[in-house]
């Protein structure tokens, strides 16, 4: 048995004591009153202390805070995929050597699907920071080719953004974005893609959409890469 299962079985048996108990004490309404609120207090305790490692950087947006936790979780024990974790924290913070270093350890093959996404997520990110369009579109092709569920399309569709950067077709990546970006519903992917559209403006001299975005963006001030690539593009705006 593993210990989700065992922890659902320990959840199960306290909420029948529970009943059993207040049974023998009160009446029904005043029972139910007591278990709703028992459950509506633990499902609070869930979404305040036990929020997953991942919506740190995924939904709010903290590669720092992200890292933070990882360190916390792992300093005292070993886990198979905790360098491939790291690595998707250090692409989004900046950190592309650290992130390259530790998933040239992992054979992507033998991943599982969720892990083998974070995998080609990684790698695109930093072909695409290092302009190498050659690796960028061979790892496009293996991560098409891997056949992804339907609950990993959308990651196919965001790897296919910076594609038209790099063949220089900004047109038809503002287009593809006005219709992907409303579909996110990971705050972190809205940000990158939002940067692309920054980007495609910018290329395309559209320079007051540009500034836009990039003038709403680094309001939120979200602590990924992208608020200091925001910065940057803002500067070359301003400049024209």
């Amino acid at each position: 048995m593993n210990k989700l299962s065992l922890s659902f079985m320990v959840k199960v048996i306290v909420i029948i004591l529970l009943y059993y108990i207040l049974d023998a004490l009160f009446d029904d309404t005043i029972i139910i009153i007591v278990l709703v609120s028992f459950i509506l207090l633990y499902i609070l305790y869930i979404l305040i202390f036990k929020t997953r490692d991942n919506q740190k950087l995924e939904i709010m947006c903290d590669a720092p805070g992200y890292l933070s936790l990882l360190t916390k979780k792992y300093s005292k024990r070993n886990n198979t995929y905790s360098d491939l974790y790291f690595a998707y924290g250090y692409v989004y913070n900046g950190e592309y050597d650290k992130a390259l270093e530790l998933i040239q350890k992992y054979d992507v093959t033998k991943l599982n699907e969720e892990n083998r996404y974070i995998w080609y997520n990684i790698s695109l990110k930093i072909a695409f920071h290092n302009n190498d369009r050659n690796l960028y579109m061979g790892l496009y092709q293996k991560m098409k080719e891997s056949s992804p569920s339907k609950k990993f399309m959308n990651e196919l569709d965001v790897a296919k953004a910076p594609i038209y950067i790099l063949e220089e077709n900004y047109e038809d990546l503002i287009a593809y974005l006005m219709d992907l970006i409303p579909k996110q519903l990971k705050r972190f992917r809205i940000v990158e893609l939002e940067y692309y559209l920054a980007l495609a403006y910018y290329k395309g001299n559209w320079k007051e959409d540009g500034l836009a975005i990039t003038e709403f963006m680094l309001k939120k001030n979200y602590q990924l890469i992208y608020h200091a690539f925001f910065e940057e593009l803002q500067k070359e705006l301003e400049k024209e």
